[in-house]
């Protein structure tokens, strides 16, 4: 995967430089727990003149791919090859070893004026993060070029783990032909198989795919097998299928085009909307027929629908959208950070959301006391009058009322005069640590917490 994505815009010249090796044996938690996991990758993307972006653009960069789960976006400013290790700018080559860094340097070829991002997490979330961030980049910086770059897309796997339902899922759909020899894994390594499908892509638009169909019987119950269809299910949802195949058919295939997609394309626009003659809003409504209408109870009646709502969760039930942020410090501008227990090498300030029929202040003081066992009210506890609104991560959506997407969170203040007794909960942290107000910036994940500490370091210590 050079460039994160299965449509790829090739005008872009940008690509990934995958270092999952590399970084198995190194020290630095954030790389090297992503590399030793099954599936887990780390890259680094080159940006040729990138050593221009600011850290406030860097920082909206880290907005920005967080919204596809990414915990955190390292990167390494190259302002002199020929200057080794000092010639580089970055938080985070404290962690690695000097070989490693100029190593990462020589094999994404990078050269002074450059920036080097980095994505270490699942495959997945990488591919995702990294792949849209080299798209961003393109655009932002000017690095699109003219002209047309279609490419083929092949090699598609035949099928997808998925993490909800603990089992595989076709990755196209599950009548795709795997690659000759393929087939030997789909019972042992469902993962290894290839299936013989094909995308056409021009400038990072999907405009053509197909593939090539099963077309022997008994693969087609291997493949049903594999997917956790039951010889019942199997006959009641596709028996017309598996009856057909066993008279006999020939290999056969096929693809299929987008022509709004060309048209839209060759238009020079951004959207098959302004191609299209009557098209539909983002709610699905036809403005031309006034589809859909309601309907009555006569009809439903008629096709034997009756309409049962769901019952309705309660609404204490949900997570508040609004959260506190409690910065806990020393007098010398030490910061007390602690580990989340569900994100490995998630560090963050004491944080927590609002409950029903409480205040801010309340959760403030509650949050400490459960989280590190602090007594807020031995200390001197100050709302520091901040708010930042972010997108909620996409995985922790389900904890919030349907739609929910975003949280505000107020920051609040805690001194003590030196480092206190913490007692974590072993649920929510597996560790805490004090750290010098400049390690602790480049050690937290949230940009939130990170602008929260640099108020702190703007002001010296003023609040109390």
């Amino acid at each position: 995967h050079l460039y994160g994505s299965d449509k790829p815009d090739l005008r872009i010249p940008l690509r990934f430089t995958d270092i999952t090796e590399l970084m198995k044996a190194e020290e630095f938690k954030v790389f090297r727990s992503a590399a030793d996991l099954v599936d887990g990758r780390v890259v680094a993307l080159r940006v040729p003149g990138g050593g221009e972006i600011s850290r406030k653009q860097i920082d909206d960069y880290t907005k920005f791919v967080a919204i596809y789960g990414a915990k955190g976006l390292a990167y390494i400013k190259v302002n002199d090859v020929a200057g080794g290790i000092e010639g580089l700018q970055s938080p985070i080559i404290k962690f690695l070893s000097e070989e490693v860094v100029l190593k990462v340097v020589q094999l994404s070829g990078a050269i002074n004026g450059d920036i080097i991002f980095f994505g270490a997490d699942k495959s997945r979330i990488v591919n995702d993060a990294l792949g849209a961030l080299r798209e961003k980049l393109g655009r932002d910086l000017g690095l699109v070029e003219p002209g047309w770059k279609p490419l083929w897309v092949v090699d598609f796997p035949m099928f997808e783990y998925d993490e909800d339902s603990n089992q595989w899922s076709a990755r196209h759909h599950p009548f795709t032909s795997p690659k000759d020899g393929h087939d030997a894994h789909i019972d042992t390594n469902p993962g290894a198989a290839y299936a013989k499908a094909y995308d056409m892509v021009l400038n990072g638009w999907e405009i053509g795919g197909g593939s090539v169909r099963i077309h022997q019987p008994e693969l087609q119950e291997k493949v049903f097998r594999s997917l956790k269809i039951t010889p019942e299910d199997q006959q009641a949802k596709f028996g017309f299928l598996l009856n057909s195949l066993k008279w006999g058919a020939p290999p056969h295939g096929g693809i299929a085009f987008g022509l709004d997609r060309i048209v839209t394309l060759m238009c020079g626009a951004t959207s098959i909307r302004d191609v299209i003659a009557f098209p539909k809003t983002q709610r699905g409504q036809d403005l031309l027929t006034g589809a859909p209408s309601a309907v009555t109870d006569a009809q439903l009646r008629e096709l034997h629908i009756r309409i049962m709502l769901p019952e309705q969760r309660r609404i204490e039930s949900y997570k508040i959208p609004v959260s506190v942020l409690v910065v806990v410090y020393t007098a010398d501008l030490e910061i007390l950070l602690l580990e989340r227990a569900d994100r490995d090498g998630f560090w963050q300030s004491v944080t927590g959301s609002r409950e029903l029929n409480e205040s801010l202040d309340q959760t403030a003081v509650r949050e400490l006391s459960e989280e590190t066992g602090i007594n807020a009210s031995d200390y001197a506890l100050s709302d520091w009058k901040i708010s930042n609104e972010f997108e909620i991560f996409k995985h922790w959506r389900g904890r919030y009322a349907p739609g929910v997407t975003h949280n505000m969170e107020h920051v609040f203040g805690l001194v003590v005069p030196e480092r206190v007794s913490i007692n974590i909960s072993p649920r929510e942290h597996t560790q805490f640590g004090w750290f010098q107000i400049e390690e602790a910036i480049d050690r937290v994940f949230s940009w939130t917490n990170a602008d929260a500490l640099r108020f702190l370091l703007d002001t010296n210590s003023s609040l109390r």
